[in-house]
Order: C-alpha cells, then sequence, then structure tokens
C-alpha cells in the first residue's frame, strides 16, 4: 500500500500527538486535485475510526460517507460564487460554525477557494480564524501558484500536494502541451492556448531571463521592455502577473523545503529565493492579491508591471495601495 501523502501524514501526526492547529492551508494541483485533497482531509479529521498510522479515514464509518456525500452536519463547505467568495457566505458560517459539534469532537470548515476570498470576505472571516472556537479546525485550499492575502495566510499553516506526475497530467489534457504553462494556468486550457502562442512563450524566456540577471542593465532592460508590452493589453499584463505569483510561490515552496513542487525551473527559483526574505516574498504576494483584484478596473499596467518586475531584481517590495 502506497505511503499517504505529506500532508496527510502531517495531520495525522498532529491528530495523535493531540497538537491540532486551528488552521491549515493546502496548495494542491489540477484537474480536481484540490477538492479530494481536502475531501480526504475532512474525511480524516471527522471519521469514528480513523487511521492514523495510515493517516486516512476508514472510508466505512457513518462519518466518512456522510463526508463524502457532504451531509455531515459538522462539515460546512463555503465555496466561491462568481469568481469570489461572498461575504453574506462567510457571515452565515459564522453563524454555524458558533455552536458545538452535533456528530463527534469537532466541526471542519473547508474554504476550497481560498484565492477568491476578497478584502470584504476576508475580514469578515477573521474574526473567527482569529478567535475560533477549540472544536474549530478551518481547512484552507488554493490551486500551486495563486496569491493568498497576508491576513489569512499568515494565520494557517501551510501545506503542500505533491503535484501529478507528468505523464498523469499529459494524459488528461489530451496531447502534447507545455507542463509548466499547464500547472501555472491549474489545468485550463484555454489559458494554456493563449500562454503557448510565440508571443506568451517570448514573454516568458525573457522573464526568467531577467531574474537569472538580476539588478544588471540586462535585467533591467528586460524588466522595463516587459513592462512596456505586457502592459499594453489587459491579456499580457494577466499573464506577467501570473508568472511572477508563480514564481512567488514557488520561492515559498523552495523555503518549505517542497522542491517537488516548483512550477518554474529551479535555477531561476534559486537565484529569486537569494535576494529575497521570506517576509519580503510574502509581502509581495499579498500586494500581488491586490493587484489581482484591479486588473478589470483603469490601472496603469506599464507602471504597475514596472513595480513588480523590478522586485525581482532587488527592489523594494510595493507598499500596499501602490
Amino acid at each position: 500500500m502506497p505511503e499517504a501523502p505529506p500532508h496527510m501524514l502531517f495531520i495525522a501526526r498532529a491528530m495523535k500527538r493531540g497538537r491540532l492547529a486551528h488552521a491549515y492551508l493546502l496548495f494542491a494541483g489540477e484537474y480536481g486535485a484540490l477538492e479530494r485533497e481536502l475531501t480526504a482531509l475532512a474525511r480524516l479529521l471527522l471519521c469514528s475510526s480513523p487511521d492514523l498510522a495510515g493517516a486516512a479515514g476508514c472510508g466505512r464509518c457513518g462519518a466518512c460517507r456522510k463526508v463524502d456525500h457532504s451531509t455531515h452536519p459538522d462539515l460546512a463547505w463555503i465555496g466561491s460564487e462568481g469568481g469570489q467568495v461572498r461575504i453574506d457566505a462567510v457571515k452565515e458560517f459564522r453563524s454555524q460554525v458558533a455552536f458545538p459539534p452535533l456528530a463527534g469532537e469537532r466541526r471542519v470548515a473547508v474554504f476550497p477557494d481560498a484565492h477568491r476570498l476578497n478584502v470584504e470576505s476576508a475580514n469578515a472571516m477573521l474574526k473567527v480564524l482569529e478567535e475560533p472556537p477549540p472544536y474549530l479546525v478551518f481547512l484552507l485550499g488554493a490551486p500551486q501558484g495563486a496569491s493568498i492575502l497576508k491576513t489569512i495566510r499568515s494565520r494557517c499553516h501551510l501545506l503542500f500536494s505533491p503535484r501529478p506526475d507528468d505523464a498523469a497530467i499529459t494524459g488528461q489534457a489530451g496531447g502534447e502541451v507545455d507542463m509548466a504553462l499547464l500547472r501555472m494556468a491549474h489545468g485550463d486550457m484555454a489559458k494554456v492556448g493563449l500562454w503557448s502562442s510565440p508571443v506568451y512563450s517570448n514573454f516568458k524566456e525573457r522573464f526568467l531571463r531577467m531574474v537569472e540577471a538580476g539588478d544588471s542593465p540586462e535585467g533591467l532592460l528586460l524588466a522595463l521592455t516587459l513592462a512596456q508590452e505586457c502592459g499594453a493589453d489587459e491579456d499580457g499584463f494577466g499573464f506577467m502577473v501570473h508568472l511572477s505569483a508563480c514564481l512567488a510561490r514557488d520561492v515559498l515552496a523552495l523555503r518549505a523545503g517542497a522542491e517537488a513542487f516548483l512550477v518554474l525551473p529551479e535555477r531561476v527559483v534559486r537565484l529569486a529565493a537569494s535576494r529575497a526574505g521570506f517576509s519580503e516574498v510574502s509581502d509581495y504576494v499579498s500586494w500581488l492579491s491586490g493587484i489581482s483584484l484591479l486588473q478589470d478596473r483603469n490601472i496603469n499596467r506599464q507602471f504597475m508591471l514596472e513595480k513588480l518586475l523590478l522586485f525581482w531584481l532587488g527592489g523594494a517590495v510595493p507598499a500596499v495601495g501602490n
């Protein structure tokens, strides 16, 4: 029997020692892997007779069956609607978890779209996240490469699910694809199609060269020309924001010892990590989250991209709101 994934073993050990944290943020991969992994974690936490050695719910008890059918009374699943987690859904969740568990020793709250929490809904959630009742465990999820608001991420233990092997991903995608682009797009083949064009392939190649060049004249020239070209339209702007978010997430994953989870070339990630500390990259990710929410507004895209790219050459973290 294959060994359970590291994040499942981590939770199982915490349960065995009676040292569960109140909140975990899981970064997982493509093709529904995130939902499956969060369901498996919820099953483990709510199972009547969990297999802690094997890091899994038994799959046979009433609790496990109810988790699988989304009918467990102590499981709250708060998803997104219209691309965002709505504040009304968060408020309804807060009223539900104010009461003790009905069927077991704990309640589990699953937010599979943590990257879609906006500032308003995140603030509504913070009161419970900061001072949760002793019976409540949060399971937050986000696809690899996604940006998470710092106020949320800083209150969670980070978990990383190993990505699927390349053969499995290629088979599901239906042919030869750029694996890095597929992972960056979270399996969205429409994005992969757009990003596979020669123009975007060139943007990506120059971005990686820019990081390798650092604060040299070549690196500075690449940063400024990329900002000008990608800032000319919304698609180019979104691609560069996403690419930079992927690098930031890769740097955090590298520092957490999760090299197998990297999306971009490891040599580039290591160079980026050598120029920016953990707190700087964390602040940068928070700034990127705000930029993502502003993409559909009238902003100076070239100016934003200049600040975004110059960070990887050793520049300062842009101030929030700028």
